[in-house]
Formats: C-alpha cells, sequence, structure tokens
C-alpha cells in the first residue's frame, strides 16, 4: 500500500510539473535570442566558478579522478556552451526556399521552431555533463525534464536504497542532482529543469505522460520499452543504445606509434568511467601473429599510467549488482582461463582490477553482450582483414575504432562496415567534437546530436510560404475551353528544380507531343515576360534515363562516329560465331585473343571440350603467323555479317567516350561533356607490340556532345579490373594511359589520380557542392548561353583526328558541378590587402608572368625551335646551371608552355615532350623506363627500357655491357643521326661538362645556359610584379628585403619568404590593434621585414652554428665551398678532410687528424645540422647540409673567432 501510494505521489507531482512547464512554454518568453544567451553565458560562468566543487562531488560519489572529471565532464561542457554562443545566431536564422516560377511573385523560408517539452532520460556515468549539455545546445527548447532515477533503476535492478563504499548511493547522487537542479534555478529563474532522483516507478510515470519527443540513454531492452511507450502518444524518439564498440589494431612496426596507439586505447577503454560508457573500447581484434607482443604493450603501457596501484586512478563499479555481473561474466567456464592481466576483485570497494582477456570463447557473455567495465577481451585473427566479417557477424556498434598506417585497411573499413561513427588512430575523440554528429545506427541507436546537430534534433523546421496578390497566371476552365489549341499565348515552362531522375525522349517524339495541351503552361501578363527569359538556365543532373538507358556522370558510353554513317544502326549486343554465324545460345563460346573473334568450341576444329586456361589463339591466327594463308568461312548467302559495336570501335567506326557531366538546356535537349578515348592506332606511334587487342587510351581531350549521338555503354577498366573481367562480356576494354594529344606523351592514369587526390586528402562530404537527397543537381547559376548548337559535321585535323562532333572554346564552368562550397564566413569576409599579399607571396603560387629571365627563355626558345624547324628534328643538348633559386626549372616550363599555345595554333610541327625529375627516382637507372614510359605508353624495366631506347636514337648494335653513366648515355643519344632528340639538362653544378670524358664532352657539342643570382633590382621587380595591385607594402621596405637576400645569395625564394612573413607580421598587428581603423591604412614596413630576417637568420639552427666549436665552423664552412664547388649537395669524408687540412694550414691553424674530424662531424649529424652515415664507413662516409647552405653562411660570415671563413663562403 505504501508503494501504491508513494507511486500515486510521483505521477501526481510529475503531472502538475509538466503542466507547468507547458505554461511556461505557451507563454513564449523562452524564444528570444537573447534570453538563450544570456542563460548560457550564466552557465559557463557558474562552471568556471564551481568548478574545484562539480569535481569533488564527482569524485566523492563516482571515484573519478579529478582530471578524469575535467577532461569528461567539465571540460566538455565548457567548450559546447562556447560553441553555441558562438552558433545561436546563424542556427535560429532561417534560410531561403525555392518556389516553382508559376508561383510567381512569391518567397519562402525554413524558420526552425522549438519542439516544446522533451523528456530527456540520461545515465548515470556522465550524471553532470549529459543534464547541462542539453542546455547548451537545446537552445531552442523551452526546458528539458531529465529523469536521472529511471536509467539508475535499470542498471541497478533494484531501487538503489543499500549500503555501497560505505555512503548511501542515493543521497551520494542525489547531491549531484540537487547541485544540478540549482544550477537549472539559478539560470532559468525558475524551477524548468527538472530533476527526480528515486525509483523506477518515476520512469514509468514520466513514459505515460505526453511528451514532444523523448531522448533516451541506456540499454537496447529499456529502449524497446521507451519506444512502446511513446508510440501510444505518436512521440518522436531519438536513442542512444551503446554496444560492443571494437578496437582493431594492426600490426605497428614503429615503437612510438605503439606507444601512442597503447595510450589511447587504455584511455578509451579504462579512463571513461572504468569501461563504464558506451562509446568505450569493448573488445580488441588483433592478427594471432602480433598478439603476443601486444599483450605485452598492453600490460606495460597499464603500469605506466595507472601505476602499482590502479585503485587510486580508476573509477569504482557503480553498485553491487553491476560488479557481481562483472564478476560473473569472468567466473564463466573457459573464461577465467583467459586472463593474461588483472582480475582482482575487490568486492568492498567495488573495485575491478584492469584486466586482459585472451581469446575468450565468442560464445560466453562477456563477447555477446556489452561488457560495460574494465574487462577486455583480446581476440586474435589469421589476417587483420578478417576483423571486417567479424564485425559485421555482430549488431552494429556505436563506434569503431581502429589502429593502422594502412590506407588498404581504413577504406575497407569504411566502406564495407556499418556503425555510428569511425576513428583512425585515436578514440572517442569524435564524442567531444561539437562538429561531428554523435549516434548510433541500428541496435546501437537512431538520432544524432552534438552542436548544431542538437538543436536540429530539437527544433521542428517551420516552412513558411508568401505570395502577392499582384499577378495570378492560372485561368479558369471556362478560358482553358476556349483557349485555342495552338494559341500563341502558350509557352512550355521548365521546372525550377527537376525531379530525382529526369526522362528524356529523343526529339522525334518531343515534335510529335509538340501540342499536348497537358504539357503547356498559360503565359503571364505582358509584366512579368522579362521575368520567365531570366529564368531560363540550364539543369545539371546526376543521371539521366534517356531513349530507354540510365546514364550517369562516370559512365563510359559508345558515341556515333559520324552522322551519315550507316553502319551505326546495326548494334547487336550478342556476338556471332565466325564459323557458323550462329549466337551463342546455350552453347559456350571462346574468344581469341588476338582477332577476337568468337568461336564456339564445337565449331573449331578440331573442337575443344573446355574453355583452355591462359591465352588462346584461334587456328586463323596461327596460321597467319606461320606464313599460311587460312581465310576466314563467308556467311551464308543472303545474310549479311553484322558487326559489334567493339568492332566498330577498333576499327575506328566508332568513338568511346566518358561522360563527365550531364545537363538540359532550355530547349529541353540532353547534352554531355564527355573525355575521348582514342584506340593505339590513333596515337602518333601507332600500334605497338605491347598493346592488347582491347586497350584504349583516355586523352585529355573534351568535347560537349548531345545525347542523341550515344549509343550504348561500355566498360572501359584499369588493368587490375581488366584481370578479374574474365566473363565481362564484349564490350569490356583496358585503359592504363592518358594520352596528351598535344604533347604526344603517355602518363599513367593510376599517378594522374594520386596526385589529384594528394591535394584534397582532408576534405569532408560537407564541403562538396551535391545534394545527397535527390540525383538530380539543383539549378546551377549560370545564365542561358545563346551560342549556335553543336556542329554535328566531321572535323579534321592534319595532326590528330577527333571526334565528328567535337568541339572546343566553349566553356559554361561545368567544374562548378562538384565544385567545394565556399563557407559562408569566408564568402562575407572582404580580404584585406595585407592577406591577398600573404597568398600571392606564398612559392606554391604561380606567378602570372616571369620578369627579369626574359633573355634566358628567348635564347631557350630559339633553340628548341631551331631544333625542330623544317622538316627535321636536330639533335642536341642544352644544359642550364646556376646556383638554387634562380628560376631554372620555372623559366623552362614556362617556355615548354608558351611552345604548347604555338603547336595547338599550327606554326610549328608537334613533339613529344616528358619531364623527368630527378629526385623522385629511385635509382638513377630508373630513368630509362621513365623516359620510355613516356613516348611509348609501355612500362617496363629499365635494362629493356635502355634497349628499346639505344634500337631508337642510335643504329648501333652494342655488344656487351654498357658501363656509362645514366646521364652520359643520354646525353649522348642526341648526337647520333636521325635520333631526334632534343636534352635540356637542369642542374646547380656549374662544371658537369668538364667533369666528362674529353672525347664524349668534344662528341656532344653541349650549349650552356647559365642563370645567375638574381641582384636586388630584380629582385625588387620580382616581388612587385606578385604584389601588383595590391597596396600593402612601403617600397623601401621591398627594397630592404631585396638588398638583404641579394647580399647572401640573391634566391627569390628567400626573399618571397622574408616578404610574406612580414605581411603577417604586419597582419597580426593590424587584427590585434583595437584602433587599427581610425588609424588609417596599416602597411608593411622595414621594421616588419627586419622582424622577418630575424626570424628567419636566427632560428634555433642557426645559433647552434654559431655556439658550436672552432672545428665544427671550419668543418661546415668545407661543407659549403664543397657544396658552391661541385654543384653536389652530397660529399665524402675524405673529401672533406682534404679541404679542412687545406683551410687550416692555409690560415695558420692547426691541422686535426682524421679521427678527430670524424667526432666532429658525427657530432654535428647529432644536432640534425648534417646528415651523414655511420662513423665506421670512416672515409667512405656520406655528408650533407640538413639545412640552406645560405643559413651555414649567414651564421659564420661574421664570425669573430674565424674572420678567414668569410672568404671561403
Amino acid at each position: 500500500m505504501e508503494s501504491q501510494s508513494h507511486s500515486s505521489d510521483d505521477g501526481t507531482v510529475i503531472g502538475e510539473s509538466v503542466r507547468e512547464v507547458r505554461q511556461t512554454f505557451s507563454s513564449g518568453k523562452t524564444r528570444e535570442a537573447s534570453w538563450r544567451r544570456e542563460q548560457l553565458k550564466r552557465l559557463l560562468s557558474l562552471l568556471l566558478e564551481r568548478e574545484d566543487d562539480i569535481c569533488r562531488a564527482l569524485g566523492q560519489d563516482l571515484g573519478k579522478h579529478h582530471v578524469e572529471s575535467y577532461r569528461d565532464e567539465v571540460g566538455p561542457l565548457i567548450k559546447s556552451v562556447n560553441y553555441a554562443l558562438q552558433g545561436l545566431k546563424k542556427w535560429m536564422a532561417g534560410r531561403k526556399a525555392d518556389l516553382p516560377l508559376a508561383a510567381f511573385p512569391a518567397s519562402a523560408e525554413l524558420v526552425p521552431e522549438p519542439l516544446g517539452v522533451v523528456l530527456i532520460m540520461s545515465s548515470w556515468n556522465f550524471p553532470f555533463a549529459r543534464r547541462l549539455c542539453w542546455v547548451a545546445f537545446r537552445v531552442n527548447l523551452l526546458l528539458c525534464w531529465t529523469s536521472f532515477r529511471t536509467m539508475f533503476g535499470t542498471v541497478n535492478r533494484s531501487d538503489c536504497r543499500g549500503e555501497c563504499c560505505g555512503y548511501k548511493t542515493v543521497g551520494a547522487i542525489s547531491s549531484i542532482v540537487v547541485g544540478i537542479s540549482g544550477l537549472s534555478s539559478c539560470l532559468f529563474g525558475y524551477d524548468g529543469h527538472k530533476n527526480r532522483p528515486s525509483g523506477v516507478s518515476v520512469g514509468e510515470q514520466l513514459l505515460q505522460q505526453k511528451w514532444d519527443k523523448i531522448f533516451f540513454t541506456g540499454s537496447a531492452k529499456v529502449g524497446r520499452v521507451v519506444m512502446t511507450a511513446a508510440a501510444k502518444n505518436l512521440t518522436s524518439v531519438a536513442l542512444e543504445l551503446g554496444g560492443k564498440c571494437p578496437a582493431v589494431v594492426d600490426v605497428l612496426s614503429s615503437s612510438w606509434d605503439q606507444k601512442i596507439a597503447m595510450k589511447r586505447i587504455l584511455s578509451a577503454k579504462f579512463g571513461t568511467c572504468a569501461g563504464q560508457a558506451c562509446i568505450a573500447i569493448d573488445y580488441i581484434l588483433v592478427e594471432k601473429k602480433f598478439s603476443s607482443t601486444l599483450v605485452e604493450l598492453l600490460k606495460t603501457a597499464i603500469l605506466d599510467m595507472f601505476g602499482e596501484n590502479p585503485k587510486e586512478n580508476i573509477a569504482r563499479i557503480i553498485n553491487k549488482s553491476h560488479f557481481s555481473r562483472l564478476r560473473n561474466l569472468l567466473d564463466e567456464p573457459m573464461v577465467r582461463n583467459t586472463i593474461v592481466h588483472g582480475g582482482w576483485l575487490d568486492e568492498d570497494n567495488l573495485f575491478v582490477e584492469p584486466t586482459l582477456l585472451l581469446d575468450p570463447p565468442v560464445n560466453s557473455g562477456i563477447m555477446s553482450e556489452e561488457v560495460f567495465g574494465p574487462l577486455l577481451p583480446i581476440i586474435t585473427l589469421e589476417r587483420i582483414e578478417d576483423s571486417i566479417e567479424f564485425i559485421n557477424s555482430m549488431p552494429r556498434p556505436l563506434a569503431i575504432y581502429a589502429f593502422t598506417n594502412s590506407e588498404g585497411l581504413k577504406k575497407k573499413l569504411s566502406s564495407r562496415t556499418s556503425s555510428g561513427s569511425i576513428v583512425f588512430n585515436d578514440a572517442i575523440i569524435q564524442y567531444v567534437a561539437d562538429s561531428l554528429p554523435f549516434g548510433g545506427v541500428g541496435e546501437s541507436g537512431f538520432g544524432r546530436y552534438h552542436g548544431k546537430f542538437s538543436f536540429e534534433a530539437f527544433s521542428h523546421e517551420k516552412a513558411i510560404a508568401r505570395r502577392s496578390f499582384l499577378v495570378d497566371f492560372w485561368k479558369t476552365s471556362k478560358s482553358y475551353k476556349n483557349a485555342a489549341p495552338h494559341s500563341p499565348t502558350t509557352i512550355s515552362i521548365t521546372p525550377a528544380s527537376p525531379q530525382p531522375t529526369e526522362s528524356g525522349k529523343k526529339r522525334k517524339s518531343q515534335d510529335k507531343q509538340a501540342g499536348s495541351i497537358e504539357k503547356r503552361r498559360v503565359l503571364r501578363s505582358d509584366k512579368c515576360t522579362s521575368a520567365s527569359n531570366k529564368g531560363k538556365k540550364r539543369v545539371y543532373y546526376r543521371k539521366v534515363i534517356y531513349d530507354g538507358g540510365e546514364f550517369s556522370a562516370g559512365d563510359d558510353v559508345y558515341v556515333k562516329r559520324r552522322e551519315d554513317g550507316s553502319s551505326d544502326d546495326e548494334d547487336p549486343e550478342v556476338e556471332e560465331c565466325r564459323a557458323c554465324f550462329k549466337p551463342a545460345g546455350k552453347r559456350i563460346m571462346i574468344e581469341c585473343d588476338d582477332c577476337l573473334n568468337g568461336f564456339h568450341l564445337t565449331c573449331l576444329k578440331p573442337p575443344l571440350k573446355e574453355v583452355p586456361e591462359g591465352d588462346w589463339i584461334c587456328n586463323y591466327c596461327e596460321a597467319r603467323k606461320s606464313g599460311k594463308i587460312l581465310e576466314f568461312p563467308e556467311p551464308p548467302k543472303g545474310k549479311k555479317r553484322a558487326r559489334t559495336a567493339r568492332e566498330k570501335l577498333l576499327s575506328s567506326d566508332l568513338w568511346a567516350v566518358r561522360i563527365e557531366s550531364l545537363w538540359k538546356e532550355v530547349d529541353g535537349s540532353y547534352w554531355c561533356r564527355a573525355r575521348w578515348y582514342i584506340i593505339p592506332e590513333e596515337t602518333a606511334v601507332g600500334r605497338q607490340p605491347h598493346n592488347l587487342r582491347r586497350e584504349l587510351y583516355r586523352t585529355n581531350d573534351f568535347a560537349d556532345i548531345e545525347m542523341e549521338s550515344i549509343i550504348r555503354h561500355c566498360y572501359v577498366m584499369s588493368p587490375k579490373e581488366f584481370s578479374k573481367a574474365v566473363n565481362g562480356g564484349d564490350d569490356v576494354f583496358l585503359c592504363e594511359y592518358e594520352y596528351d594529344i598535344q604533347w604526344h606523351s603517355f602518363k599513367r592514369i593510376a599517378e594522374i589520380d594520386k596526385n589529384e587526390d594528394d591535394g584534397e586528402g582532408a576534405d569532408t562530404d560537407d564541403d562538396w557542392n551535391s545534394c545527397d537527397e535527390s540525383d538530380s543537381v539543383s539549378e546551377e547559376d549560370i545564365e542561358y548561353d545563346d551560342e549556335s548548337k553543336i556542329n554535328l559535321l566531321p572535323r579534321t585535323s592534319p595532326a590528330h583526328p577527333v571526334a565528328a562532333n567535337s568541339r572546343k572554346g566553349r566553356i559554361f564552368g561545368l567544374q562548378r558541378i562538384g565544385a567545394r562550397k565556399i563557407p559562408e564566413h569566408v564568402r562575407c569576409h572582404k580580404q584585406t590587402d595585407l592577406e591577398k599579399a600573404k597568398a600571392t607571396l606564398l612559392l606554391a603560387t604561380l606567378p602570372k608572368s616571369l620578369p627579369c629571365r626574359d633573355k634566358e627563355m628567348d635564347e631557350m626558345t630559339t633553340f628548341i625551335k631551331g631544333a625542330i624547324c623544317d622538316e627535321q628534328c636536330l639533335g642536341r643538348c642544352l644544359y642550364i646551371h646556376g646556383v638554387p633559386g634562380t628560376g631554372k626549372t620555372m623559366s623552362v616550363l614556362a617556355v615548354m608552355r608558351n611552345l604548347k599555345s604555338e603547336v595547338d595554333a599550327g606554326s610549328i610541327r608537334p613533339y613529344c615532350f616528358v619531364e623527368i625529375n630527378g629526385l623522385k627516382l629511385a635509382s638513377p637507372e630508373n630513368i630509362y623506363s621513365v623516359i620510355y614510359e613516356g613516348l611509348s605508353g609501355h612500362r617496363v624495366g629499365w635494362k629493356k627500357a635502355l634497349h628499346f631506347l639505344n634500337e631508337r636514337f642510335s643504329d648501333e648494335n652494342k655488344r656487351g655491357k654498357d658501363t656509362r653513366p645514366c646521364f652520359i648515355q643520354i646525353l649522348d643519344w642526341p648526337n647520333k643521326p636521325n635520333s631526334k632528340l632534343i636534352v635540356i639538362g637542369i642542374a646547380n653544378t656549374m662544371d658537369l661538362p668538364e667533369k666528362l670524358l674529353p672525347r664524349i664532352s668534344s662528341r656532344m657539342g653541349i650549349q650552356r645556359l647559365c642563370f645567375g643570382p638574381y641582384n636586388y633590382q630584380q629582385l625588387q621587380e620580382i616581388i612587385l610584379s606578385r604584389l601588383k595591385g595590391i597596396d600593402a607594402f612601403e617600397k623601401l621596405a621591398i627594397e630592404f628585403a631585396s638588398r638583404k637576400v641579394a647580399a647572401v645569395s640573391g634566391d627569390a625564394r628567400r626573399a618571397l619568404e622574408i616578404c610574406r612573413r612580414a605581411a603577417e607580421l604586419a597582419d597580426y598587428r593590424a587584427k590585434k590593434s583595437p584602433l587599427s581603423s581610425t588609424d588609417g591604412k596599416i602597411m608593411v614596413g622595414m621594421a616588419d621585414v627586419e622582424s622577418a630576417i630575424k626570424e628567419m637568420f636566427q632560428a634555433p639552427h642557426i645559433q647552434v652554428i654559431r655556439s658550436s666549436s672552432k672545428l665544427s665552423k671550419i668543418f661546415l664552412a668545407a661543407m659549403v665551398h664543397e657544396l658552391y664547388k661541385t654543384g653536389m649537395a652530397e660529399t665524402t669524408f675524405e673529401k672533406l678532410a682534404m679541404t679542412v687540412s687545406c683551410f687550416c694550414s692555409s690560415n695558420g691553424e692547426m691541422v686535426p687528424g682524421y679521427d678527430t674530424l670524424l667526432k666532429v662531424g658525427c657530432k654535428l649529424g647529432e644536432c640534425r645540422i648534417l646528415l651523414c652515415e655511420a662513423g665506421t664507413r670512416h672515409k667512405l662516409q656520406k655528408l650533407q647540409l640538413n639545412y640552406p647552405s645560405d643559413d651555414v653562411t649567414f651564421a659564420l660570415k661574421d664570425s669573430k673567432e674565424l674572420p678567414w671563413l668569410a672568404k671561403y663562403l
């Protein structure tokens, strides 16, 4: 009776409280943004004032360490409040929406409004942050009811009135709850944030009330109860149910990676309320060969992190019931003997030692249910890839954690598993990021929150549409009846927002239905005619269904080669047998790897019983190769053999293209942007022996073509995909290389894609301008171009026969599809002159022009044109040398770009240009492979490449082994008759020709072009050219920087870096000063440049060099001297020792011994001033400066201890 009375009292109190808060919500006083900001500021102030009290209470009640309390409770809450304060105004603002054109003039917007009164059933493990975080983020709600005891009761499975650790559990926890209620009262000015610290019955009473939304955190079992109760009142629910979160640990070879990974794993398991958290790591998956190493690493890390007595640093188990549950999990058969560390239980203090278990039974309780405690099972697998199958065999988790350096494993885990979130090389970091949504999937829950996502989860986006009485487009039914069927007052209105999948028909069908009244709309009044014309725009699509086929961006298709080609009309998709001219039917056909004809196994002579393994060549091709004549059978009389699309493509009767984008023009016609494929016969080198019969080349040529010319799909695959497509059909092709139709050179597609990916590795999906809810892309802001339609007449070119319907020079901003969205705050921010200067002075920014090198560029242009003039190509060599930072490489590439435009114009002959960066070669011999691949589009080893290149550039048949260095071999080729090879070499070494053998040097006849260091006027001109139109620098400041750099090295890169850093300092000073807007414009002055120079030339390594010993300074000066003398960055200890000895003997210093110098070199290597090999190599030891030689020169030239060093620098 007492219990029933108590339950009745609770129901009465709850009902009254709900009515109270609904009345408060109806008053509307909590909707204003100013009121909400004030509450957030009060909450922030209270958190900062009572931080110590909160951490102390959490330590007393739950045994949480002060660091853990701040990390998991107070710190995240402070961060969340600050985040909400920053985004509140933007979140509450409505956003505009589009309306159909027929509703003109009208406007619409979507405005978020609070859902109302929400029930929050939060968990006990984060009693403080879980309650007040909703206050921080659900600023669009009036208030929420936190039922602490409901979740507490489900965990305890009792009313939790017993003794725990010598204190009353209810009393202790209640102190936190009462404190929270007090905070709520202080914040809201009334008791709006309700907390009910009592038994399970309160939870039942709460669920019987009418709520606008329920958010529940807990087990799946109780989650089903919550959803059942919510369904009675049609209340929406968000659930966070946790689950078994796995950690996949790959083999980590680096000791540093191992140490960091173990620390993060243990923090995510034992540091989160002793594992009593839904996002804690539940179990580990590891390869069997790495398991023993992992166990030892975890044992060591546990000792380092928690000490010999972890009881002082790990939270306690919440109550005796849960403690008994964990003990039962360990006491199961075949589980206790899998413990490899820990296992000690202290029931009096409710403490469980951090425990590791190796390979417990998969069907045991510890692996079938969420552990929710400091027990960590480790499951071993044969291969780490098997972890994907293991994870998929379990219910979908709230989070997956993976510690690996393998990009392949990361991609597989991301694409082949399903979870609420996935984190690589860390754990729980996603929970504290307000910019990421947090929530589960499937049995781990649904709904998401954190940051703006919490605001959206508890808001309703109300649609508001406004229209005036100014104009009405719709006529009465009587008007429609009297309207003439072809009245000039009717037009077709294109929808402003297309359907997800737009269906299009060919023009013929469109013309037949042009008179249909159902597809017409009445013309608006003359007052709105101009608005109608202005609304005409292209509409872009991801996918288009056209003429019965579905086409998407990225598809490969056949395209008609010529408009009048009668062969294109026939397209048998099923190939006929070349012997009996009948389709395959139920009989097996085999394809010849040479002629690509298909044959029935029974039609062959002799017939085959099964398909042979490997390559197979038909009898006709074998006879042709052996010199015999064996004709293919003729088709029966009256039957014409129909060629497939594949045969037409390989015989140049069709094109193959890749669709880059799709759109519909204003006139209703469908077009696509296409990239052309070509067959090997259409390249400059023709078909080579290494080309496969089904091989195509992707080109860098694009065109806009009408969908009318597309026939159907084909499938162009990479080598890896092609090797697996054994039964892929007749329309499968191989493409490994891209062919440059201007340079006639080849480059692997994999390398091109890799270079593109490297510039975009940190982007997220939210940064891309694409619609996730529809297959159609929203209309672009591109006005219709009245330019004439694509000309389908054949187009001829003396250099390369491109598509008949190809057309260049027409760009509509197609690259905007999928382009990154610029964040709103960036779009609204207008860059200052200082910010523009910082951006344009970056070394990565390509300049619009290259000043001060016109003479050198003219010489290079004359050299190249002279070598390829008329109808001959003369083999020549040009050697370009100069100190670093003088624009050598940039000038050569600028000349090649200029010549490329002349090749396109037809003023000079086309040629193949291959660019090679020697620093990217693994070994010098690999240069042969790179050259041959660029010329032929075929990848071979360097020995075979050298053989082919010798055959191509030289008529000599060499016998024996060629022992000459690679660069001498390459420089010798242009001198051969009819080699038609031009070599342009770029290096810092001045005297390379003198180092060659006299006989070879005289035969080569190398021309030289020297790039001298920039003087201060040239450096000044380079900087001013970059800053053209930007008024950010004082003229004296630029001159000062130029003179400083010219006096040291003349390196333009160093001058640009100094000016960029000076702009950064000035920009920082401008933004820091509150009076900058009134004091006038802040510009970069000499003081900023001087500060930048001091920063650059007073770096830590320069200070180390200045403070080094006398012998170390001589050693480094000798390094710089050798660098300038030879141009080689690397030298040997023997050469360096001789130079040091010469320096010392010439300047009255004691000559050191070899052992002393060896110690000096190794010491500088330990300081990372030098990069050197082990000292055991002695005279053969190789050394190299780890910093620019200019820094060493700057540090040593004014040495008071050794003033004579300046003459060697």
